[in-house]
């Protein structure tokens, strides 16, 4: 998809995938368009509806969400449920460096599905058992590599926070 793809095209490609597409918030002049404004911790990276309203959209739903916040950025539920879970490595704590060691004391994980995140760190989507349990959790395999799992969610293109998502 390209800069000038709809948003709807986004949410409606991710629905064909299986995939169960979040609104999120979005920055306004680089503050968090939620009602902490520059105070928010997490700008423009978290849901604007519950998981459950998220999951019983349809386009009707979506059209309305999309009139109400046309710049809103998007984000993926993530876990056993949803068929993946991702690795989140955020550079500005080491976790580029973090998980290169990670790699190289337990090899090298399979090439899948990557993304870069607007923060300039990286994605990695890997399948989950639809029976297994994936936990959501900060630093597990080292500082600033987390794992968003059950429960979880990842933003994806094409939101921008302090730099745009972008499939790799």
């Amino acid at each position: 998809m390209s800069a000038n793809t709809p948003l709807i095209d986004y949410v409606r490609h991710y629905c064909s995938l299986g995939w169960v597409p979040v609104p999120l918030h979005d920055l306004r002049n680089g503050e968090c368009s939620c009602s902490k404004g520059s105070e928010c911790p997490s700008a423009g990276k978290h849901p604007r509806v519950t998981q459950s309203a998220a999951k019983a959209a349809d386009d009707s739903t979506w059209a309305s969400w999309l009139a109400l916040w046309p710049k809103m950025n998007l984000a993926l539920m993530t876990g056993s449920e949803f068929g993946f879970f991702v690795v989140d490595i955020d550079p500005r704590h080491e976790g580029d460096i973090n998980f290169e060691a990670f790699c190289k004391r337990h090899g090298v994980l399979a090439t899948t599905l990557e993304a870069a995140s607007g923060g300039g760190g990286r994605h990695l989507f890997f399948k989950a058992d639809a029976d297994g349990k994936i936990k959501s959790a900060a630093n597990v395999l080292g500082q600033g590599v987390d794992i968003r799992g059950d429960g979880g969610i990842i933003v994806v293109e094409p939101s921008v926070t302090k730099g745009a998502y972008k499939w790799l």
